[in-house]
């Protein structure tokens, strides 16, 4: 009776374990050492300005990178490239003013960024493989920020 427990406990500490890996939901790298861990990044950029300044807090731009979306296959955490691609903007600390900072592509008006735990601004591209230069316009508290990524050339 007492092995029969112990095998019922270590079955159900398996399956605990292995069941906070989600599989099949798409995900964006943290950093642009995850995507190259990855094998998503597609492309790194560097902004014209790293500064914006919301609600009277300044917040500065880390890094900024393309990926494919991507998913965890299996639990054994193997990863799926997905077809769409994301540009992602790191910044420097998660701020609450973040939430209400709106950003959106010139020339898209009616597409913003999306958030990410108040750290990372998304947003969903077509086809950039080709673009060296992608500009985007921040609202903020002070007004319009406009904002050029430029593409730095890979090694």
């Amino acid at each position: 009776m007492k092995n029969t427990l112990v095998y019922i406990g270590i079955i159900f500490l398996l399956i605990s374990c292995t069941s906070d890996i989600k599989t099949g939901i798409p995900f964006e790298s943290i950093s642009i050492e995850m995507a190259k861990q990855n094998k998503v990044l597609i492309s790194v950029y560097r902004p014209n300005n790293n500064e914006i300044i919301n609600k009277g807090k300044k917040v500065k731009i880390i890094e900024v990178w393309s990926e494919n979306s991507w998913c965890y296959k299996d639990t054994d955490r193997n990863i799926e490239k997905l077809k769409n691609v994301n540009f992602i903007i790191r910044f420097d600390k998660e701020m609450e003013e973040l939430t209400s900072l709106k950003g959106r592509r010139l020339g898209e008006k009616n597409r913003e960024f999306g958030t990410t735990n108040h750290r990372l601004f998304t947003h969903l591209i077509n086809s950039e493989q080709k673009e060296n230069k992608l500009i985007f316009l921040f609202e903020s508290d002070k007004g319009t920020i406009p904002i050029e990524f430029v593409k730095v050339p890979k090694n």
